[in-house]
């Protein structure tokens, strides 16, 4: 470092005999009365005297009213990488403002400063993820960027100290996003909103490189960034911050970067910020992938699934058709007089074990077709009044096999009502057959209640063990048993199928029940009301006899020749 003497008249001879020096001369008023040495060395080569000398060195804006008489500024960046220590020297009115290189005793930190910003360039950062993904600024900033915790662009910005400006078409720059504490000092007129913004005039080190910036985004094969060097911006207020710009193209927007650099220490501080929010970001594509990996399984399931219940629905009548022959033959041959009673016995346990594996195979294939989406309703008008009734002559011949008492609450004259009669008989049997399987003792009760506006209620009450309440929602599910109804038997697909044929029709199936308090379930449907337009002679749910002696002849059409031989003979037998 060179040392000034003690006189400021032997200034100038320093300065003109050191060939890396240069010198300001400057009046009371502000006023640039003379320079000399190498001012071009320091890009100061086009200044004017008998002007301000603020108007042409910003940095100096601030220091020439200072009462010191020797004021030592840290080194600063100037053009072409040059590096200087900054003195300002004031005597009787005058200022003199000297520029010492000292490019050479800086070089080590300057190197060690340009490796540690390099290395943080090479990384993929926020930025470069911004810069890969497609039209991300064209969506503003996208909501994944923008409101991620801990990754939002806008706050991680002012955080690693940089500034982002997006060249405008006409000219001028606009700033983005939050600002970071050294744009408000420096350019505050640049957070007004929407703000065209001379950069180059604002920060006079800038508009040699704005030139070079301008060559960079018209060529639009150029890649990466193009990078000013560092140097030195001094506030008002006189604090002082080493900064350095980047060109680069953002989704064909231009885009300039400010960044303030302070030292090794706080550029070590701002790589871990940076690895930090690259880690934060890795983390968080890596749960993307998983995401969207499970979803793919997901995906994948259901098609199986899918599969499966179509498959299933597909196969009801070649499944349905081979028993419905094993059991008409089966009652066929019960017909015969000749059987002895071992015979007997052996038919009706062939029958017996029929119908019990035919309805095993209706449970499953009404969940298949429920789970394939292919059960739909069939409303047609039916009275629900005959309906009751029916229900209660099929479950009171069981309940007396059992002895156990039935009781039915339900309307007592002609109900015609709207609705899907086959589903809502399907339901009742499924629990009114559970009712009288798990109850050994008591009552079993159904109820049909009208509550009004077209809504009616149905209910299956008995006094068997009940269920723990920690179980209803598992009696619900396909293929689900209690203890007590894996002893019985069954598949577990009745209350299954049940739940989803009354939300099919827009109800919803409830239970009550506790350990030994017996069990209720209940659901409510709207059915609407459609009486006949004349008188009804006789339902066509009941059956009609004929008159004695009355012959009739009927036609038996079947695409299976086992259907019609066996209906045949049946009829054959019925004479």
């Amino acid at each position: 470092m060179v040392n000034l003497p003690a006189e400021f008249d032997d200034v100038k001879k320093v300065v003109l005999d050191s060939k890396c020096s240069a010198y300001l001369e400057i009046d009371v008023s502000g006023t640039l009365v003379d320079w000399g040495g190498d001012c071009c060395r320091y890009g100061l080569d086009r200044l004017e005297v008998k002007c301000s000398v603020v108007a042409q060195v910003p940095f100096l804006e601030g220091l020439l009213e200072s009462g010191d008489s020797v004021l030592f500024l840290e080194s600063l960046q100037f053009e072409k990488n040059t590096i200087a220590n900054v003195y300002v020297l004031s005597n009787k009115g005058a200022v003199w403002v000297i520029l010492l290189d000292a490019t050479d005793q800086t070089e080590q930190k300057k190197q060690a400063q340009q490796k540690a910003y390099d290395a943080y360039l090479s990384q993929e950062t926020a930025l470069e993820v911004l810069r890969k993904g497609e039209d991300t600024l064209e969506r503003g900033l996208s909501k994944e960027y923008r409101n991620m915790e801990g990754i939002n662009l806008e706050d991680v910005l002012p955080v690693l100290n940089l500034a982002w400006f997006e060249r405008q078409p006409e000219g001028g720059f606009v700033f983005c996003g939050k600002a970071p504490h050294w744009l408000v000092l420096l350019c505050p007129e640049a957070l007004e909103p929407e703000t065209c913004v001379d950069l180059g005039a604002k920060f006079i080190f800038l508009e040699n490189f704005l030139h070079d910036a301008e060559v960079f985004w018209s060529d639009e094969t150029a890649n990466g960034r193009l990078k000013s060097g560092l140097w030195q911006e001094t506030s008002t207020l006189g604090v002082e911050f080493l900064l350095e710009a980047s060109a680069l193209r953002v989704n064909s927007r231009e885009v300039l970067l400010v960044e303030f650099v302070e030292d090794e220490a706080r550029m070590a501080l701002i790589q871990t910020a940076r690895e930090k929010q690259l880690a934060y970001l890795r983390e968080l594509q890596e749960q993307t992938k998983a995401v969207d990996a499970l979803a793919s399984e997901k995906a994948l399931a259901e098609a199986a699934s899918q599969a499966k219940s179509d498959f299933l629905a597909s196969m009801s009548h070649e499944i349905r058709t081979p028993m419905n022959s094993v059991l008409g033959y089966t009652q066929i041959l019960q017909t015969d007089r000749n059987l002895s009673d071992t015979q007997r016995r052996y038919l009706e346990t062939v029958e017996s074990s029929g119908h019990h594996l035919m309805s095993l195979i209706n449970d499953i294939l009404d969940l298949a077709k429920i789970e394939a989406g292919k059960e739909e309703l069939n409303v047609e008008r039916f009275d629900l009044y005959i309906f009751s009734i029916e229900m209660a002559g099929m479950f009171r011949l069981r309940c007396d096999e059992k002895q156990l008492d039935w009781r039915l609450t339900a309307p007592t004259e002609q109900l015609w009502v709207h609705g899907d009669e086959r589903k809502l008989r399907q339901i009742l049997i499924n629990l009114l057959g559970n009712a009288v399987k798990f109850t050994d003792s008591g009552t079993i009760e159904m109820f049909v209640e009208t509550l009004g506006d077209d809504r009616f209620r149905f209910e299956v009450r008995d006094t068997g063990e009940g269920i723990p309440p920690d179980k209803h929602a598992e009696i619900f599910e396909p293929f689900k048993q209690e203890r007590e109804g894996h002893r019985k038997g069954g598949t577990g697909l009745g209350l299954a199928i049940s739940r989803n044929l009354v939300s099919l029709m827009g109800g919803d199936l409830e239970v009550l029940s506790g350990q030994g308090e017996g069990t209720r379930f209940f659901f409510t449907l709207s059915l609407v009301p459609d009486p006949p337009s004349g008188p009804v002679e006789a339902s066509a749910h009941l059956n009609q006899r004929l008159a004695p002696g009355q012959s009739l002849r009927a036609l038996v059409v079947d695409d299976g020749a086992d259907n019609r031989e066996i209906l045949g003979m049946m009829l054959t037998h019925l004479g």
